[in-house]
């Protein structure tokens, strides 16, 4: 499936690995982005915000339940799909949870076009 290739310094690496190691290299430049950069900043204003940080963990506790009934093949009912909801809006009405809910809507939608890109590259290869 994966072939060998000569790297820049004549040694043979596989295709995976190549593949691998400039994953690694794309993920370390998308870690300076300012996106990126947004989202640490929002993590720390949330860690050292005691009311921030419990809402935060309720929602994601409250999130994760439903996830696993999901999983198990338990369909969440409208008023727990409700109930989800209502306990986002009421999240992010703290100031630090929305910029931290911000970030990383627009970190998303940036790896979206990421993942875009790489299969245009894909395409353009065939």
């Amino acid at each position: 499936m994966f072939g060998e290739v000569t790297s820049a310094g004549g040694e043979t690496v596989s295709e995976k690995d190549e593949v691998f190691a400039k994953a690694v290299e794309l993920g370390k430049v998308i870690s300076k982005t300012e996106l990126h950069q947004k989202i640490k900043e929002a993590e720390k204003a949330i860690r050292e915000d005691e009311e921030a940080l419990k809402i935060v963990k309720d929602f994601q506790a409250l999130q994760n339940a439903y996830r696993r009934a999901e999983m198990l093949g338990n369909k969440p009912t409208e008023k727990q799909i409700k109930k989800l909801e209502e306990a986002e809006q009421e999240a992010i009405r703290n100031p630090k949870v929305k910029a931290y809910y911000d970030a990383h809507v627009k970190f998303h939608e940036f790896v979206q076009e990421v993942n875009a890109k790489i299969q245009e590259g894909i395409k353009e290869g065939d």
